[in-house]
């Protein structure tokens, strides 16, 4: 260990990829590094009003301090990303019951939630853009896809099927 030096935060830099390989990046899938920007955007679009469990910091306090622990969620994130190890504790959920409608009594009138970490809740929409963009961009749905896509709801399917058939 060298005593006196400070190690300034350094940011990610692009993985140097061989000229044989690059050919095949349109069929290829990476997950790029993350930057703090990118971490306060996501920050500052959660819901604050969502439940957390019990002993984690409140969303509307991770949104105040959002400038400070974006770079230490962008340090770990990146790590994970690198090392393709997510920290046990993160992936415990505490379940919760809600009920849905009639009897209190009766079991089935419940539904289970999932109450994620906040920190969580980061990750996961980090990786959700970073999945979610690679089929959009690189044109590997068809058209005729409408589930789980930006844009495209029931109503479109049903008039591209009236439009067929008409």
């Amino acid at each position: 260990m060298v005593v006196g030096k400070t190690s300034a935060r350094k940011t990610p830099q692009p993985i140097a990829i061989p000229t044989s390989f690059q050919f095949n990046l349109k069929i290829s899938f990476f997950l790029q590094l993350t930057y703090p920007s990118e971490i306060q955007h996501i920050i500052r679009n959660l819901n604050s009003k969502k439940a957390v469990p019990l002993h984690h910091v409140p969303i509307k306090f991770i949104k105040l301090s959002s400038s400070i622990i974006s770079l230490f969620l962008t340090d770990i994130f990146n790590n994970c990303i690198s090392s393709g190890v997510y920290p046990d504790v993160q992936k415990i959920a505490q379940i919760t019951s809600i009920h849905k409608t009639g009897s209190y009594e009766e079991c089935s009138n419940y539904r289970p939630i999932s109450l994620l970490p906040p920190i969580n809740k980061v990750f996961e929409k980090f990786l959700y853009d970073r999945l979610y963009s690679y089929p959009e961009h690189n044109n590997h749905l068809t058209d005729c896809q409408y589930g789980f896509r930006r844009g495209l709801f029931t109503q479109l399917a049903i008039n591209n099927i009236h439009n067929f058939h008409a």
